[in-house]
């Protein structure tokens, strides 16, 4: 339950910054005719660096990497329904319900991989350079020399 609750905080942090990247490179660049591939881009990035980074000082900070490495698999399963409902966010017209379930099956691998690969990455290389003791090595020899 622990790891559902701090799953939550991420996947919508992840998201409102995505909604941010888009939103900044849409302004930034003016009118555009069509899809804006640039502001996709910059919101796909800010995803995964920032998973990258999250799920390095989670890796880093936790006791063990088992319990940080299942948080970021929620988040990636959170983010699909998620980030596909974003999606559909300041559309001229209203959500659409179908087009959503469509994004969610059949696109929301892509988010769901864009958040896990560098989060459990990161969460990975944190807990490895932790430099913590696994609980079957000895923290004192068990035998002194004579």
């Amino acid at each position: 339950m622990t790891t559902a609750l701090a799953a939550l905080p991420r996947t919508a942090a992840l998201a409102v910054l995505a909604w941010a990247a888009l939103t900044l490179v849409e302004r930034l660049s003016g009118p555009t005719v069509g899809a804006n591939i640039g502001a996709g881009l910059a919101a796909m990035l800010a995803v995964a660096v920032a998973a990258l980074v999250w799920g390095t000082v989670d890796g880093l900070r936790a006791r063990a990497a088992g319990p940080v490495l299942a948080r970021w698999g929620v988040v990636a399963v959170l983010a699909v329904p998620v980030f596909t409902a974003a999606g559909q966010l300041g559309a001229p017209t209203a959500f659409d319900w179908g087009l959503w379930a469509t994004e969610t099956v059949f696109g929301g691998w892509f988010w769901a991989v864009l958040v896990a690969v560098p989060a459990l990455t990161g969460a990975a290389a944190g807990s490895a350079l932790s430099g913590r003791r696994t609980p079957t090595t000895p923290t004192t020899p068990r035998h002194r020399p004579a």
